[in-house]
């Protein structure tokens, strides 16, 4: 045993060896007293130290050296090649990639290392009577972290040799009576494996864990097994260019949030931001941002790089996070480790955490078209389907995997899976693996297309909301209104919720997670189908009828399809608009319907010729109906929703409407029947069909206002304005078309219908095609025409159908859309974001 006198002697003594020649000086780590002796040393003397592997050579740094020193045979080489100058401050290099030999290092200042080791000591309480036994490697920022934060406080070090799982190990930890062991989280595993025995250890006070992510299972069990023996356990989080410590977790906390980082250390900062460095509201994930004194002082190599001061103390850790209502931080995947296959984005983070909790050893990488997962052979390992499990895990096609069995994984002296390691391990193997990936992929045929595209079966519940909404975050309490679901997701959801749940519950958008979770398995041959999208698929289909000639059913299906779109405002948008105090929510829609239908007309311009102006500009409603390209329903449903933007952003209306959402709505909606009639008896608007925003309000406000009614007398009063209008609209001779009529009878009184599931679920696909259907129905006849004759049911079919896959292929897309759109929309100053809510970037 050495005391500080002992040890300062020895510094004191090696600083004289380098005296005569000042500058970089590489040390060799293999664990050996002499290496702590060399570090100190080289810090008294103002020389920047490079914490090397055992075995790598000065050549590897890219920097120049004045010495490289071999603790395990006190080898001092005087290299003779060090840089001219150096900054004053720069203290520790350290490499980012461990003992590979990478020629990038961090830079670290004194004041880094000093404020990191003061935080460290502060929240694990640390002074002289604590004993820290070195089980890491020192050349690791994790390793070097436990000498500088015990030598702040003047504690002990106890070098040992031996692994956590050797016996000699925990002989040495208990008769130096060591108070604390930090491992990571293949330190926990081996430990586990081995059934190594803690309970014993009367001076263990604490266990620390970074390095990388401890499975939350794990963590549970180790704070668990902390409690009953009477010592703590700490998850920590950091990175090299911190110094390394960034975040942790209070081990109070960890029973209740196992799967968090923790907080800031004492003297940090931490947030989650989007890609324009924007903070987001807790539960949004982004990238994990750090500030503090031990920022680095930023990247080296080359020489030149060693004359930089001290960079931005801005810290992008590249992870990406959310913060939990509870003010703690939880890691989510790695920006780097997400990969876009198959129209989803998908975390190989998540994989690896699935294949560790089905017991497997194992780690996922992507080559081209496919992932291979990198297997361990062993007990746990299946006999075969793990492959397809995954393809229908994440609900991709099934060929999508590749399960490779290997030895045993490669690990970093961190202990973490080295993926590099492993995709040269990939890059071995014979082409033709990806001629079998793409001949798996191939042969799932019709079956993996109607699986993915029309169907798109999932395992639960909360796959279902991550695949709509793919950056939000979906727990147990989640509901698809807490993510900001709208009209346009509604129908796509409903549809693979119906798929996981057998049957679906009618208030399903307000349930949680947890609550539909407990629906699955309730089968039967037939499901309730809510009334706004069966009249939005039956409309969808009779106007198509009607255009081709096929069915003469006496109009008004468009006029349905706008009183279903008030009623789906009334559920989803007006909501938002009421939560946020912000118009914002309707423009995310009102874009987002302008998008789709601005690109359909564009590709049609491109590929026919056929469009005027004024359709890209949403205004041939008002040229006339004969404008080529113009969707007069889209234009009068997007003018309508200007208005009603300019409408709610006034304070005092907003207000009103939502105090009293039945009552204003009915009275906006009475008032706008007799705004229509008004306009009638002054201007003739029948050339252009009367199809103009203020002759058809009425109609899209019965849809809100049946959409917020609830009692019989409400009910009554949103009747009545409708058949008042109906028979105004009808030029005071009849309530107008049948269809029109009993259908918004229908969707006031008549919320749900029970119908055989097959129906159902063919039903639902049509509705939420309706917008695609209603925007290429024309040129899928056109094609049908040429090929299959002039047959209008045929060009009928395979409209709908059509449509139908049209969607299924765009639905993604306008996912991915739908959160750009929210990120542009709500950053608006003044305006309060939404994004607490929907969980997108």
């Amino acid at each position: 045993m050495l005391s500080y006198r002992e040890l300062g002697e020895d510094v004191e003594a090696f600083a004289s060896r380098i005296a005569g020649e000042p500058g970089p000086i590489g040390i060799r780590c293999s664990g050996h007293y002499r290496q702590y002796v060399a570090y100190l040393a080289a810090l008294n003397a103002s020389c920047p130290v490079l914490l090397m592997g055992q075995d790598q050579d000065a050549e590897t740094t890219g920097l120049s050296l004045a010495h490289l020193y071999s603790p395990a045979t006190d080898e001092l080489v005087r290299l003779g090649a060090a840089a001219t100058d150096w900054h004053p401050d720069l203290a520790v290099l350290l490499s980012t990639s461990g003992s590979t030999g990478s020629a990038k290092w961090v830079r670290l200042s004194y004041r880094n290392l000093a404020s990191n080791a003061a935080s460290i000591a502060e929240y694990l309480a640390l002074g002289p009577q604590d004993r820290a036994p070195m089980a890491l490697p020192f050349q690791y920022s994790y390793g070097m972290s436990v000498v500088n934060s015990h030598l702040a406080v003047c504690a002990a070090i106890v070098l040992t040799e031996g692994s956590v799982v050797d016996a000699g190990f925990w002989e040495i930890f208990e008769r130096c009576g060591c108070t604390s062991l930090a491992g990571v989280p293949h330190s926990f595993e081996l430990m586990e494996k081995a059934r190594i025995r803690t309970d014993h250890l009367g001076s263990l006070r604490y266990m620390t864990q970074a390095g990388g992510r401890l499975d939350a299972a794990r963590v549970r069990q180790w704070a668990e097994r902390g409690r009953a023996e009477g010592w703590d356990f700490f998850v920590m989080y950091g990175q090299t260019e911190a110094a390394p410590r960034i975040s942790y977790l209070p081990p109070a906390m960890a029973l209740d949030t196992p799967s968090a980082i923790g907080i800031a250390i004492p003297g940090g900062e931490m947030w989650v931001a989007d890609e324009f460095g924007r903070p987001l509201a807790d539960g949004m994930p982004g990238e994990l941002c750090y500030r503090g004194p031990n920022t680095m002082m930023g990247y080296a190599q080359s020489d030149a790089d060693l004359l930089e001061g001290q960079g931005s103390n801005l810290l992008k850790t590249g992870d990406i996070a959310q913060r939990l209502p509870n003010g703690l931080f939880e890691i989510v995947g790695r920006k780097s480790r997400f990969v876009k296959l198959f129209g989803l984005r998908i975390g190989l983070d998540e994989i690896d955490r699935h294949l560790q909790g089905l017991g497997l050893e194992a780690a996922c990488v992507a080559r081209g078209e496919g992932l291979f997962v990198m297997a361990v052979d062993g007990p746990a390992m299946p006999a075969e389907g793990l492959d397809h499990h995954l393809a229908d895990w994440l609900g991709v096609p099934a060929g999508s995997f590749r399960i490779v069995q290997i030895q045993s994984l490669p690990r970093q002296p961190s202990g973490k899976v080295d993926l590099q390691a492993l995709g040269a391990m990939l890059e071995d193997m014979p082409a033709t693996d990806n001629a079998a990936t793409r001949q798996d992929l191939a042969r799932t045929g019709l079956r993996a297309f109607a699986d993915r595209i029309l169907f798109r079966r999932r395992r639960d519940v909360a796959g279902v909301f991550k695949a709509h909404f793919p950056r939000a975050t979906v727990t147990s309490a989640t509901s698809f209104e807490d993510l900001g679901g709208d009209s346009l997701s509604y129908v796509a959801v409903s549809l693979e919720l119906e798929s996981v749940l057998g049957r679906l519950p009618g208030n399903w958008p307000a349930m949680r997670v947890a609550d539909l979770e407990a629906q699955a398995g309730k089968r039967g041959w037939t499901t309730p189908l809510d009334t706004p999208t069966l009249l939005r698929a039956l409309a969808i289909m009779l106007v198509v009828a009607g255009h081709f000639e096929f069915l003469g059913y006496g109009g008004g299906g468009a006029q349905t399809l706008l009183v279903v779109a008030g009623m789906s405002f009334a559920a989803f948008t007006l909501p938002q608009v009421f939560q946020f105090a912000s118009v914002a929510p309707i423009a995310v829609l009102a874009v987002r319907i302008a998008l789709i239908t601005f690109g359909f007309t564009l590709l049609n311009f491109v590929a026919t010729g056929y469009g005027e102006w004024p359709a890209f500009l949403f205004i041939g409603n008002w040229i006339s109906p004969k404008v080529e390209g113009s969707a007069w329903f889209i234009e009068v449903y997007l003018q309508l929703l200007c208005v009603l933007m300019l409408v709610l952003s006034i304070s005092a209306a907003r207000r009103t409407t939502e105090r009293q959402t039945c009552r204003a709505t009915a009275c906006a909606a009475a008032a706008l029947v007799a705004v229509a009639a008004v306009s009638d008896s002054m201007v003739d608007t029948h050339h252009l069909f009367r199809r103009l925003p203020h002759l058809m309000a009425w109609i899209f406000m019965i849809g809100v206002a049946a959409g917020v009614a609830r009692s019989a007398i409400e009910k009554a009063v949103v009747t009545a304005i409708l058949l008042v209008g109906a028979w105004q609209m009808n030029g005071y001779q009849s309530i107008g078309p049948a269809f029109f009529a009993l259908a918004v009878l229908t969707l006031v009184w008549l919320p749900v219908i029970q119908l055989p599931r097959i129906f159902a679920t063919g039903l639902r696909m049509v509705a939420g095609a309706s917008l695609i259907i209603y925007l290429s129905h024309f040129q899928f006849a056109a094609i049908a025409r040429p090929l299959l004759g002039d047959n209008p049911a045929v060009s009928w079919g395979l409209a709908i159908v059509g449509g139908v896959v049209v969607w299924r292929l765009y639905d993604p897309v306008d996912a991915w859309l739908s959160q750009k759109i929210r990120t542009l929309l709500f950053a608006w100053p003044g305006q309060k974001s939404i994004e607490a809510r929907s969980g997108l970037d």
